[in-house]
């Protein structure tokens, strides 16, 4: 019985420690160049950010905007629409936004549009473990959100699960924002029962929803997406087995190496000795 009466408290400490979060968007056409930075802000600041990636300067807005973003890493060179002219837009509807321009080239005019635009910093690729993690402790620093008392008045009551006449218009907004979620935040430490609370729903509840419009558990699609890029990532040699399961959210190797192999029958050096050493048929 006790559980049951703390339980809406404790929702609401999880809503805020979410609301307490910075929301980093990563825009960048090279999924490598992407993950990189991924992997440094993962290491660095876990259960501290929500990570999203955009490929182009387009969908960067698209996102950016849509989820409310507080710092974005915009290439400068990005099909569609570049890092600069996404950067304008972005900075136009969000002007409190931090922007951290990104290139492969010095080149001075770009440094001088992006500091006119008031990015935090211009970043030369690869990016700088070192630079990149102090532009996000900075930016977390600036961050300001409400305290946990103020959150706490003001927020409504979560209930346990969507009202019986909620409509199934609802359910399918739910079910398609929560696997934009995973498709975006695969890297990051993710648990059904997080999701689930998002929602202010039981777990089982969201699963039905997920699966009624997603075709799967949301625990077996997250799972079934990180085994579809881990196979991405294996087929480039200069990233080594233990990179590869944290760059796509398991940072422990042998049990990357477990889920893996149950669902391709390979472990990861096996699938990435069948890609490159193809065998002798005599």
């Amino acid at each position: 019985m006790q559980k049951n009466i703390l339980e809406p408290a404790l929702k609401l400490e999880f809503y805020w420690r979410i609301a307490n979060m910075l929301k980093v968007l990563i825009a960048d056409d090279e999924e490598m160049s992407r993950s990189v930075i991924s992997h440094i802000l993962s290491s660095h600041f876990k259960n501290q950010l929500i990570l999203l990636e955009a490929e182009n300067g387009r969908e960067a807005v698209s996102i950016a905007l849509a989820e409310k973003v507080n710092l974005v890493f915009l290439d400068i060179e990005m099909p569609v629409l570049d890092g600069i002219h996404a950067g304008w837009e972005i900075r136009r509807q969000l002007p409190e936004v931090k922007l951290v321009f990104l290139t492969a080239y010095a080149q001075f005019s770009y440094a001088k549009q992006a500091i006119s635009m008031g990015a935090v910093e211009y970043l030369i690729k690869p990016a700088d473990e070192l630079e990149t993690s102090a532009i996000v402790r900075k930016t977390l620093r600036q961050h300001s959100v409400p305290s946990e008392e103020e959150f706490l008045q003001k927020a409504p009551m979560p209930t346990h699960s969507l009202p019986a006449r909620a409509s199934q218009a609802r359910a399918a907004e739910i079910a398609k924002e929560a696997r934009h979620l995973l498709d975006t935040g695969y890297m990051n430490e993710i648990s059904i029962e997080q999701m689930a609370n998002l929602y202010h729903l039981s777990v089982p509840h969201f699963n039905k929803i997920f699966k009624q419009f997603n075709g799967t558990t949301c625990k077996d699609y997250l799972i079934n997406l990180r085994v579809e890029k881990a196979k991405e990532y294996l087929k480039n040699p200069k990233v080594n087995i233990r990179e590869v399961g944290v760059l796509v959210g398991y940072l422990d190797p042998n049990y990357f190496s477990r889920i893996f192999k149950k669902k391709t029958g390979l472990t990861p050096i096996e699938y990435r000795n069948q890609i490159f050493f193809m065998p002798d048929n005599h």
